[in-house]
């Protein structure tokens, strides 16, 4: 049996784990922050809506965000079935933004027919507690949100359940290439690694509605 020793116990470390396991290898996850990790997938708001954001990405890259959304349900579906959530997402415009979402709706034509335009009865539909002012949507059924600190846990539960280990200390590839048969490191991106990468820093805000 091959051993697999991966560094960094995020969405990609973990999600790598589980796969691995699941195909037969010995894995060990190695995390300075514990288990599930604390960085980057720790904060992550989770969207995965490659329809809604295809008019600034690159075609191979919504295509790859749709086979995301499926990887992540056979990932979870027994274990963490609630983690994975397949509503859709809604893309509104007032009256003077409606050029915007007119041109919006042109760039993704071509791409898919994956969506639905709404008028202001349909937005509100969807989501009654909008103000009025939005009158026009574009909204996408098949994309979904995940849970990301759910879908975390729920990953260093099957990775422990398969026999896999967690190991809470800081180490580095040159460090594991005399124990193990592969080395992953999942610990995310560095300038140091490729400078022609960028990253991207983001917020989420939830908002909940008064009752009644």
């Amino acid at each position: 049996m091959q051993t697999i020793a991966i560094i960094g116990a995020g969405v990609t470390g973990l999600s790598c784990a589980v796969r691995l396991l699941r195909a037969g290898f010995k894995v060990s996850i190695f995390d300075r922050s514990g288990f599930p990790g604390q960085g980057a997938s720790a904060a992550a708001a989770g969207m995965l809506t490659p329809l809604g954001e295809s008019a600034e990405l690159p075609l191979r890259f919504v295509e790859a965000g749709l086979k995301a959304i499926g990887i992540w349900k056979d990932l979870l579906a027994d274990e963490m079935p609630c983690a994975l959530k397949r509503r859709g997402s809604l893309l509104v415009a007032s009256a003077f933004d409606r050029p915007l979402l007119t041109a919006f709706r042109r760039g993704i034509e071509p791409l898919s027919d994956r969506w639905v335009m709404l008028d202001r009865a349909g937005v509100r539909t969807l989501e009654p507690c909008l103000s009025p002012v939005y009158e026009d949507g574009l909204y996408f059924p098949e994309d979904a949100h995940l849970d990301a600190i759910e879908a975390l846990k729920a990953m260093v539960r099957l990775t422990l359940q398969m026999g896999g280990q967690l190991i809470c200390e800081e180490t580095e590839v040159s460090d594991l290439w005399d124990r193990y048969d592969r080395v992953i490191d999942c610990r995310g991106w560095t300038q140091d690694h490729d400078p022609d990468l960028h990253a991207v820093k983001g917020e989420a805000l939830s908002l909940l509605p008064p009752d009644g």
